[in-house]
């Protein structure tokens, strides 16, 4: 075995000399035309200052701050129908509900009587005043004596004059209780119960025809529908009084952005007082045309400015650690980073060390 090694190496070295002369006298492999500079194909970025932004979304639900419990606040009625249900939507000045006064009604009655034999009266006393004439008419006729007939003259005159006024009372009499009888007739037209403002019913009271109607009980629940928030959960503190939001609402492939101001929050409040909710008021939008269909509200829950943020996918872990690969001299070399997690964003990193302004690394 051994010598056959020594054969092979004896053989490599004679033939070696020969080989080398040839491979210099021969064309080279690779032409030198061919050969370039090694280039970087990395995608880099220069290390700059910027804004980091934390945002917090929740679901909203529409609220209604202005209700109103609605009564019938005179005495003595009772019920008569409900012109509108639970859920209706109406209109400032619609009919609610009908009522009757009963004590109105005696009141009216009475009024009629007594307007009826106002009336009875008149006709009475014109009539017999009327008959009296007629009899110092006849008598004047009959009468000879000039002095005579003059006096009855003259008391015609008077008993004329005299039914004029009491015609003239009688009748302004009976204008002021037909009056009086009409604007108490109008009234018991006018016992409704009225839609204050534009809203819709949350409830209305059962209530049988003919019972009884107290002043202190709420016969209709409503709200306003032109006062309209957006409530949402806030138990997480991150919505803030006076805190600019946006609004997305609508079907999932085709959500319209709105926007709006926090106008509720109570985290200043003791803990025993807190209800953990907020409140948003729109601004101005297209009602007609844009539903509130599944409301997502989305809140700026911090901003920290002129500070090194990067995207996070251009961090890597190693053994619990991150960093990143910085350029020096066309070489990648591992930078071992540190960031604040404290406001935790899905899509940045605040930098708090390990990077500087102005440095170069790889991106991909």
């Amino acid at each position: 075995m051994l010598k056959n090694k020594c054969v092979l190496l004896l053989a490599f070295f004679l033939l070696f000399p020969l080989w080398a002369q040839g491979a210099q006298e021969s064309d080279s492999l690779i032409s030198l035309e061919d050969i370039q500079e090694e280039k970087v194909n990395y995608d880099t970025m220069v290390i700059e200052h910027g804004d980091y932004v934390r945002t917090a979304s929740t679901g909203g639900k529409e609220f209604y701050p202005f209700t109103y419990s609605l009564r019938f606040e005179t005495s003595g009625a009772k019920f008569v129908e409900y012109k509108v249900r639970k859920g209706d939507e109406v209109k400032a000045g619609d009919i609610l509900a009908v009522f009757q006064l009963a004590e109105d009604e005696v009141t009216a009655a009475s009024q009629r009587l007594n307007l009826q034999r106002a009336k009875e009266t008149m006709e009475s006393g014109v009539e017999s005043r009327l008959k009296a004439l007629d009899a110092l008419e006849e008598k004047r006729a009959l009468t000879k004596d000039p002095f005579e007939r003059e006096q009855l003259a003259l008391e015609i005159a008077y008993q004329q004059l005299a039914l004029e006024k009491y015609t003239y009372q009688q009748e302004n009499s009976i204008s002021d209780m037909q009056k009086k009888l009409e604007e108490m007739e109008e009234k018991a037209r006018q016992c409704y119960l009225i839609a204050p403002v534009d809203g819709v019913l949350t409830n209305v009271k059962s209530k049988r025809e003919g019972d009884a109607v107290s002043t202190s009980e709420v016969l209709i629940q409503m709200y306003r529908t032109d006062g309209m928030l957006l409530q949402l959960d806030n138990s997480n503190g991150y919505f803030r009084y006076g805190m600019d939001v946006t609004v997305e609402v609508g079907p999932v492939k085709s959500r319209t952005v709105l926007t709006g101001k926090v106008v509720g929050a109570d985290q200043l409040l003791p803990k025993n007082r807190r209800t953990n909710k907020a409140y948003i008021l729109l601004d101005a939008y297209d009602t007609e045309n844009v539903k509130l269909t599944n409301p997502s509200v989305i809140g700026e829950v911090c901003r920290i400015e002129n500070v090194i943020v990067l995207s996070r996918n251009i961090l890597t872990m190693e053994s619990g650690k991150h960093y990143v690969k910085k350029l020096e001299e066309g070489m990648a070399h591992k930078r071992y980073v540190q960031y604040y997690n404290s406001f935790t964003n899905p899509t940045q990193a605040w930098i708090v060390q390990g990077l500087e302004a102005g440095e170069v690394i790889v991106t991909n």
